[in-house]
């Protein structure tokens, strides 16, 4: 599907979510990778609330999703959501 159509890996579906939002808070590391290949900043991809991958990540507790994420693009820490919430434990807003 992303070599026919790359452009669908930045849509967002009915919900507000992207297919790496998805595949971040569902933990398809495989996946993930995958899109990253055709975009490193699908990362920083601003769906409902502003919430990025990383966020879903963070809040479902996929670690290995977590690192692959920040080791493909580190500045989506700084991310925050329509609250003003940050992935980045150590950072308030």
């Amino acid at each position: 599907m992303t070599r026919l159509m790359p452009g669908f890996a930045c849509e967002l579906n009915q919900d507000g979510f992207s297919p790496m939002h998805l595949s971040a808070g569902n933990g398809y590391l495989e996946i993930v990778r995958v899109l990253l290949k055709i975009d490193c900043n699908l990362c920083r991809l601003k769906g409902r609330e502003r919430r990025t991958p990383l966020h879903f990540a963070v809040v479902k507790g996929r670690v290995e999703i977590i690192n692959e994420l920040l080791s493909s693009c580190p500045e989506s820490v700084e991310d925050v959501t329509i609250g003003g919430k940050r992935t980045s434990p150590s950072k308030r807003s």
